[in-house]
């Protein structure tokens, strides 16, 4: 689909995305999260800035890697202080969209029923470059997080305990978000529980 930059976004923002219809449901578990920080070239900016021209760069401020326990083909990323979300995941989850923007929270609707996805969180102080690679899914939306962190959340598990730092406060995001691995996720969670088939990236930066 072709993705189109988000501006003046509110509490109610909504993701704009192709519906996908996609099997039903399963269980698993989650591991710890790993948190990586970009290399520093000479110039000390780190070596995965995205150089688009003069005057158009985005420099990456933190990558962090988990696992999400993903159940019932859903799952969330949520603002860490609960009290700030209205209406908490799961409840009014869609799932035949891959992803949904609400107050607080973002909804994702997997390709596989019960499995542990592999989940990269990107923070930029600009919008970068879409990742490298062939994506299965890829959308644009937009979160008000007021907590600065986000954590994620399965549908019957609940919330996972990492913390997923965006900033030191609220903030209001843009985030864009590439999936692969639908396809085999779906197939082979029908046999049983997989690893990492399903992968997505999400990159976040501040909403101009």
């Amino acid at each position: 689909m072709t993705e189109q930059a988000v501006h003046g976004l509110s509490k109610s923002a909504e993701a704009h995305v192709l519906p996908v219809r996609l099997p039903l449901p399963r269980r698993v578990k989650a591991g710890s999260a790993v948190i990586s920080r970009p290399e520093i070239d000479d110039d000390g900016a780190p070596r995965t800035r995205r150089r688009q021209g003069v005057g158009d760069v985005a420099d990456l401020i933190r990558r962090q890697e988990y696992p999400v326990h993903v159940d019932y083909n859903g799952w969330a990323l949520q603002d860490f202080d609960d009290t700030q979300v209205p209406v908490p995941f799961p409840e009014g989850f869609e799932s035949d969209t891959f992803l949904t923007a609400r107050p607080g929270r973002l909804d994702f609707c997997s390709a596989g029923h019960t499995h542990t996805a592999s989940l990269t969180v990107e923070v930029w102080d600009g919008e970068p470059a879409v990742p490298a690679g062939e994506w299965d899914e890829t959308a644009l939306a937009g979160i008000v997080c007021s907590s600065g962190r986000l954590r994620a959340r399965g549908m019957a598990a609940g919330p996972m305990p990492e913390a997923i730092a965006l900033s030191d406060g609220p903030g209001v995001w843009t985030v864009r978000v590439v999936c692969t691995g639908r396809e085999a996720a779906c197939a082979q969670t029908q046999h049983g529980v997989v690893h990492g088939v399903e992968r997505y990236i999400a990159q976040f930066w501040p909403n101009a």
